[in-house]
């Protein structure tokens, strides 16, 4: 358990980074905002896809590193990361979609705070497994609810927080082989757009 806690911390420590994405949202517009994540989203896929051939490019290749050193065992193992070109992705998709700087801001926030809770919170304390999902814990899924609620209610008014929140820790306790980084942005974005729609 201590190992396994010590890891999550440091793997979800890099989430907290996504958070500037969120501040500087902020200072420029809709499109400068998507066409920032563009180039990030560019730059961070050929970047990863050369780690796992141990090809560089200077500086930024030590950004890589970096999320290479938070990927999970299996993830190090096979050379590669994707975790930030989902990240870049999916926030790209929800923003361009949308068009809401509001909704790409509170499902951000969903992902990075929500996610990171409920696995620091469910590893360490977790005891009793979700009926559909036996890798995650009620424990976990509650403390994800309540910081990425509180977090979100900064950027979207409090109903709509603990909304993106519930679909937000919903999708990510959900037993599918695809990148919480990837469905749960989306996942929040698309059902926040669809309720400030009506």
């Amino acid at each position: 358990m201590k190992f396994s806690l010590a890891e999550e911390l440091r793997r979800k420590s890099a989430h907290f980074f996504g958070l500037a994405w969120v501040l500087v949202s902020y200072y420029i517009t809709l499109k400068q905002t998507i066409l920032l994540l563009g180039l990030f989203f560019f730059l961070t896929l050929v970047n990863a896809s050369l780690h796992k051939y141990l090809v560089r490019i200077p500086l930024l290749g030590n950004f890589v590193d970096f999320l290479h050193s938070m990927a999970r065992a299996e993830e190090r193992h096979a050379k590669i990361y994707y975790g930030a070109v989902y990240f870049f992705g999916s926030l790209i998709v929800v923003l361009f979609a949308t068009q809401s700087l509001p909704i790409f801001r509170g499902a951000a926030i969903v992902l990075i705070i929500g996610d990171a809770f409920s696995a620091i919170i469910g590893k360490a304390f977790g005891k009793t497994e979700l009926p559909y999902n036996p890798f995650k814990s009620v424990e976990g899924s509650i403390a994800g609810l309540i910081a990425a609620s509180i977090a979100a209610a900064f950027v979207l008014p409090i109903p709509l927080a603990i909304f993106a929140a519930f679909i937000g820790m919903f999708i990510e306790s959900i037993p599918w082989d695809l990148n919480d980084n990837l469905t749960m942005p989306i996942g929040v974005g698309f059902f926040l757009w669809i309720l400030t729609s009506l």
